[in-house]
């Protein structure tokens, strides 16, 4: 990393890894959702299906994990 003849590379590197992060952040939450939405899975409200997950008690966001895992 420490290397300036190959630092255009890492940027592509990381760019990239950026790209590659925010598509899994996206298919995360994509996934949770549709789990959160199966009848009688999770019983996510619609609000809370709406909102910021970090506002979520504890124990709504492993509800959250378990749906992403599913």
């Amino acid at each position: 990393m420490g290397d300036p003849e190959r630092a255009e590379e890492m940027e592509d590197i990381i760019a990239r890894y950026g790209e590659v992060q925010a598509r899994s952040r996206n298919w995360t939450v994509t996934r949770w959702r549709a789990g959160a939405r199966s009848p009688g899975r999770l019983s996510f409200s619609q609000e809370m299906m709406d909102g910021d997950v970090g506002a979520l008690s504890g124990g709504w966001k492993m509800r959250v994990a378990l749906g992403a895992s599913s």
